[in-house]
C-alpha cells in the first residue's frame, strides 16, 4: 500500500496552492477596483487546495488506516499533479514578465498589477476561464474522493450514511464539473484555431500547436481518468459494504 512519499508530495503542492492564494485574496483586498471576480478566484484556489490538503492528510496515515487503496491514492496523485499545474497557470497569467516558473513562492510584489485595468481585465478574465472550470472539476474530485475515504472510517452507522448520502449528488456534480472544463478547454481551443490578425499589418497569425496537442492530450486522459473514477467508485462502494456487513457480525 503506497502513500507516505505520496502524501509529501500531495501536501508541498497543497501548501504552496493555499500560499498562492492568501497572496492573491490579501492583494485584492487592498485594490479597490479589483474586479470581483478575481476575489473568487482567489476564494477557489484556497478551497481546492484546502481539499487537496485534506486528501494529503489521509494519504500520509493511509499505511496505517488503509483508509485508500491503491486506486484512491493514485487518484490523489492525479488531483494533485493537475492542481500543481492549475498553480503554474495561474501563476504565469498573473504575475510579471520577470517571475520565473521554477520559483515555488510567491509574493504580492509579483503580481502584475496594471493586469486588473479596465482596458486589460477582458483579456485577463479569458485566460482565467479554464484554469477557474480545472479548479471547481477538481474541487469536486477532491471532495468525493474525501467523502468516500470518510465512508470507511466512519465509527457509526450513522456517520457513515450520512457520508453514503452525499456521494450521488457529488458524482452528478463531477459530471457536471467535468464537462464545464470540457468546454472551457475547447472554447480556448477554438479561439487559437480562429483566424487573429495584427494590429499593424493585418497577418494571420497560426493557431499554437503546441496548445492544440496539449488539448488533444487532455481529451485522452480525461476519458481514462473518467473509466478511472468510475472503478475506483465501485471498488469504494464493495469495500464500504463490505466493513458495514463485518461490523454488523461482530455487534
Amino acid at each position: 500500500m503506497t502513500g507516505i512519499g505520496e502524501a509529501s508530495a500531495i501536501l508541498t503542492v497543497a501548501t504552496f496552492g493555499i500560499a498562492l492564494s492568501n497572496s492573491l485574496i490579501a492583494y485584492i483586498g487592498e485594490v479597490q477596483d479589483a474586479p470581483s471576480r478575481i476575489q473568487r478566484i482567489g476564494n477557489e484556489v484556497l478551497a481546492t487546495f484546502a481539499c487537496l490538503k485534506d486528501i494529503g492528510e489521509i494519504v500520509d496515515k493511509n499505511h496505517r488506516t488503509k483508509t485508500l487503496s491503491d486506486e484512491g491514492v493514485r487518484s490523489a496523485i492525479r488531483c494533485s499533479e493537475e492542481c500543481k499545474t492549475i498553480l503554474i497557470e495561474l501563476k504565469r497569467v498573473l504575475c510579471k514578465s520577470g517571475w520565473s516558473q521554477q520559483s515555488d513562492g510567491l509574493e504580492r510584489d509579483d503580481i502584475d498589477t496594471s493586469l486588473f485595468s479596465q482596458m486589460r481585465w477582458p483579456v485577463l478574465k479569458s485566460k482565467l476561464k479554464v484554469p477557474r472550470a480545472e479548479l471547481m472539476r477538481i474541487k469536486v474530485d477532491l471532495t468525493l474522493l474525501f467523502t468516500s475515504a470518510m465512508v470507511i472510517e466512519a465509527s457509526s452507522a450513522t456517520e457513515k450514511a450520512k457520508y453514503i448520502k452525499n456521494i450521488p449528488g457529488l458524482t452528478r456534480a463531477q459530471g457536471r464539473a467535468t464537462a464545464e472544463a470540457e468546454q472551457a478547454r475547447k472554447r480556448a481551443v477554438k479561439r487559437e484555431r480562429g483566424p487573429r490578425f495584427s494590429g499593424q499589418d493585418g497577418e494571420r497569425t497560426e493557431p499554437d500547436p503546441e496548445l492544440l496537442q496539449q488539448f488533444a492530450e487532455f481529451q485522452e486522459k480525461r476519458m481514462q481518468e473518467e473509466e478511472d473514477k468510475r472503478l475506483n467508485l465501485l471498488l469504494l462502494e464493495k469495500e464500504a459494504q463490505r466493513k458495514q456487513l463485518n461490523t454488523r457480525k461482530e455487534s
